[in-house]
C-alpha cells in the first residue's frame, strides 16, 4: 500500500553580508510501505508548483462512460470524460492514448465512494471498508464505502491512490472521483458518514491527484462547494439545473475563481423534456459558460446526446 514518510531536511543558508546561518525545514515524500498518517491536503502535496492543467469555463466536453471500445476518438469536444479502467486498457493503444493523439484533454472517472464488484481491484475491498447494507437504490452492484470508519480509511485510500496513480500512468489530464457525497444520502449510507468525514476524504482526494499532478473534479455534492472550490480544479455535475437551478451555486465559487463547470442533464420523469433543456436550460448555462449534455436516459453510453448549440 502507499503511503507518505515525512522527512526533514536541514540546509544552511549562507548569508553573504551579514554571515547569519539559518536552519530551513522541508518536506519530502516517498512511496514506501506504510499506513497513510496524514488527511492533511498541505500535508500531502506540501507547496507545489501548479503544472497540472487547470480547465477553464467555456471548454466543450463529452462524457461517455459505456461503449468505450467502440466508443469514436472523433468527438467534437475539446475535453473527453471517460471510464479509467476501460479507458487504460490496451498499452500504447489504449482509449485514452488515442484522444491525447487527437489533441483532446482526457477526464478520467472511477468511484471513489463506492464498491463495484466487477472492477479489477475489487477484492483489495474488504468486509470493513463497506457499509452495512449500503447497496445504492439506483445502482445495486454497487455499496457504499465506510469513509467514516478509520481502520477501514487506511484501505479505501491505498486502493484510491493506486487508481489516481493509474490515471497518471495511463495519460489522463485530470480525475473524476465519483460517489463523493455519501454523507446526504443518509438513506443508503444508514449514518456512517458524517460531514467532517465527507470533507476530509475529498480534501485527501483533490491533495492526492495533485500529488501526482493531475486535475481533479468535483463531482455533484453541493452542500460542500463552498469549502472545496480551492481544493478542486473544475466541476461536474449531474442535474444541477432540474434541482431548482443548483447550478447558481456554481457562479460565485468555481465559476468566479476561473474554473471550469462541466453539467449533464437528463430527461424522464425526474428530469427534462430536451425541449426545455434546449429553451430553458441552454439560454442559462450558455450565460454562464457552463458546458453542458443532455440525454434521455441515464445510461452514458454516447447515444442520443444533445449539446447546448
Amino acid at each position: 500500500m502507499k503511503c507518505y514518510k515525512q522527512k526533514i531536511y536541514s540546509g544552511l543558508i549562507i548569508c553573504m553580508i551579514s554571515t547569519v546561518c539559518t536552519a530551513q525545514s522541508s518536506q519530502a515524500y516517498d512511496d514506501s510501505d506504510a499506513v497513510i498518517i496524514t488527511d492533511s491536503y498541505d500535508d500531502i502535496v506540501g507547496k507545489p508548483t501548479k503544472t497540472w492543467w487547470q480547465p477553464k469555463p467555456g471548454l466543450t466536453w463529452w462524457w461517455q462512460l459505456e461503449n468505450s471500445d467502440t466508443m469514436s476518438t472523433d468527438i467534437n469536444a475539446e475535453v473527453v470524460d471517460i471510464d479509467l479502467f476501460d479507458g487504460s486498457e490496451g498499452g500504447q493503444n489504449s482509449k485514452i492514448n488515442q484522444f491525447k493523439n487527437k489533441g483532446k484533454k482526457v477526464i478520467c472517472y472511477f468511484s471513489a465512494g463506492t464498491y463495484e464488484k466487477w472492477r479489477s481491484d475489487a477484492k483489495r475491498f474488504t468486509k470493513e471498508t463497506l457499509i452495512p447494507d449500503g447497496d445504492m437504490d439506483d445502482w445495486p452492484d454497487e455499496t457504499w464505502l465506510n469513509i467514516g470508519n478509520t481502520n477501514a480509511l487506511v484501505t479505501i485510500k491505498s486502493i484510491m491512490e493506486d487508481r489516481i496513480k493509474l490515471a497518471k500512468d495511463s495519460g489522463c489530464d485530470a480525475v473524476e472521483p465519483d460517489n463523493v457525497d455519501g454523507f446526504e444520502n443518509t438513506s443508503e449510507t444508514k449514518g456512517y458518514i458524517k460531514y467532517e468525514d465527507q470533507l476530509k476524504y475529498n480534501k485527501w482526494l483533490a491533495g492526492t491527484a495533485h500529488k501526482y499532478q493531475l486535475a481533479i473534479a468535483l463531482k455533484n455534492d453541493m452542500q460542500q462547494v463552498e469549502e472545496l472550490v480551492d481544493y478542486f480544479d473544475f466541476a461536474v455535475n449531474e442535474q444541477c439545473f432540474v434541482y431548482d437551478n443548483e447550478c447558481v451555486q456554481y457562479e460565485s465559487t468555481f465559476l468566479k475563481k476561473n474554473k471550469a463547470v462541466f453539467s449533464q442533464e437528463y430527461g424522464g420523469s425526474d428530469g427534462l423534456s430536451k425541449a426545455k433543456y434546449l429553451n430553458t436550460a441552454c439560454p442559462y448555462f450558455k450565460s454562464q459558460n457552463i458546458a453542458s449534455l443532455w440525454k434521455k436516459s441515464t445510461s452514458l453510453d454516447g447515444k442520443g446526446v444533445v449539446t447546448c448549440k
